[in-house]
């Protein structure tokens, strides 16, 4: 619909005008969502010495009218397309900056060895992950998730890895970690994000382990020709209530390997609305976690997409696997070889 009108040459006709619009065209505040709103006005005057309007007069009006309002759609339609593009672009390199942090392999020798996918639902991701050697004989291990996906979510992983980064770099331990984060998304979210984390400790020398499941998927834990074994203990998620976040610990043996992974994994679905789910996991994990740590990931991920078939990814999906590999000098290698020490 479009609006012409003659409101004659008198004082303030602007502020008439508006008044008229307010009364009458209150449909124009919703112009987005109501189809036949209108979508401009046209202020006309009468000429001098008339107080008509003649009939060729009112058609170029309307007609003037009619092209002011494809003009207007044309435009209305470009500005989405430009704020839908800038969206894109955003995502994009917001992508492109997490994968600077893309993890690689340890040097062989440093203790331990592991592998990882993460895929996103978008280009960015809301998953965490993040593996940092403090000195020769510790390195920390955290796998996260954080509430929903997309571009907001992606930076907030990005401050997340930051706020990680700089605690640990001042010799925080754990517990004051998880603390620093919780306080961070409570105070500045108020419960409106929240974030899910699997944070470990590995001490290379002697494999002690110190963790907290900041109610996170729990990890399970494999040694060589040995079942599978499942972490248990969790506790509340973290950005939601305040209070201390508790320590702890396992001693891992050589050749032990620890599986973190997203709730993504568990709740890929298929178009059955069927869930990959844990018991999935655990019978692949059982049958394929002594392979090699690149096959473990790799069948991993097929797995799950043939689970999935054609359905869309609901979730970012992630896997982690890390090896205790301890470093040994050669005179503990052969005292071990002759059963001198274990």
């Amino acid at each position: 619909i479009i609006v012409a009108i003659g409101l004659g040459q008198q004082h303030n006709l602007i502020h008439r005008f508006r008044e008229w619009l307010t009364g009458i065209l209150p449909s124009l505040a919703q112009s987005e969502t109501t189809e036949n709103a209108p979508r401009c006005a046209f202020l006309a005057g009468y000429p001098d010495r008339r107080d008509k309007l003649y009939l060729h007069e009112l058609r170029y009006l309307q007609e003037a009218a009619r092209l002011a309002g494809m003009m207007l759609l044309n435009m209305h339609a470009l500005i989405k397309e430009v704020d839908n593009r800038k969206k894109v672009r955003d995502l994009q390199q917001s992508g492109h900056y997490q994968k600077l942090y893309t993890l690689n392999p340890d040097p062989a020798g440093s203790g331990i060895d592991y592998r990882f996918f993460n895929r996103p639902v978008l280009s960015v991701t809301g998953d965490y992950i993040d593996i940092i050697r403090l000195d020769s004989n510790r390195v920390a291990v955290f796998l996260g998730d954080v509430s929903g996906h997309g571009l907001g979510t992606g930076f907030l992983v990005s401050a997340l890895r930051s706020i990680v980064r700089t605690t640990i770099s001042a010799g925080k331990n754990l517990s004051e970690i998880l603390g620093i984060l919780n306080d961070f998304l409570s105070d500045r979210y108020n419960g409106y994000e929240f974030l899910t984390l699997f944070a470990m400790i590995i001490h290379t020398n002697d494999g002690h382990i110190d963790y907290i499941n900041a109610a996170h998927p729990g990890a399970f834990l494999k040694l060589p020709g040995k079942p599978l074994e499942k972490l248990e203990n969790t506790q509340r998620l973290l950005g939601v209530l305040p209070g201390p976040y508790l320590n702890h610990s396992i001693q891992a043996e050589p050749g032990q390997r620890i599986f973190l992974f997203s709730d993504g994994v568990l709740e890929s679905a298929n178009l059955k609305f069927e869930f990959y789910g844990e018991e999935r996991l655990k019978e692949y994990l059982s049958l394929a976690g002594d392979l090699p740590l690149d096959e473990i990931v790799n069948g991993l991920r097929e797995s799950v997409d043939r689970f999935r078939g054609s359905a869309p990814p609901n979730d970012d999906t992630s896997f982690l696997v890390v090896e205790y590999l301890p470093v040994r000098s050669v005179l503990e290698t052969v005292l071990r070889s002759i059963g001198l020490r274990r």
